[in-house]
């Protein structure tokens, strides 16, 4: 696993994506169109999967053999161990915002 990881230091911000789900949320906030609150399901669901379809092959990505060795690498595991409080903040928003909102989404 000597080759040059051009992407390695992209990944930290993979941690921000959990405040995606923040999205809808903002998005209601000023336009309070209710539908926007899906914005972030459909983002994740729909968004995502067609440019991974278009996007698919990447020459860059490691090859199956060296993913046990990045399994083990200390910069993934703290990538993954930034991500929990940023989940945690997210959905404790988001219920917060449920329950102290009065959410009218039949409309």
């Amino acid at each position: 696993m000597t080759q040059q990881k051009p992407k390695k230091y992209l990944w930290i911000l993979s941690t921000l994506l959990p405040l995606l789900g923040l999205a809808g949320i903002g998005l209601y906030e000023v336009t309070s169109v209710s539908f926007l609150l899906v914005t972030p399901l459909l983002f994740i669901y729909i968004v995502v999967p067609a440019l991974d379809h278009v996007f698919s092959q990447d020459d860059t990505n490691p090859n199956e053999s060296d993913v046990p060795k990045l399994e083990n690498t200390a910069y993934y595991n703290w990538i993954l161990y930034l991500m929990i409080p940023v989940h945690f903040f997210v959905f404790t928003f988001i219920v917060a915002y449920m329950v102290s909102e009065p959410l009218m989404w039949w409309m």
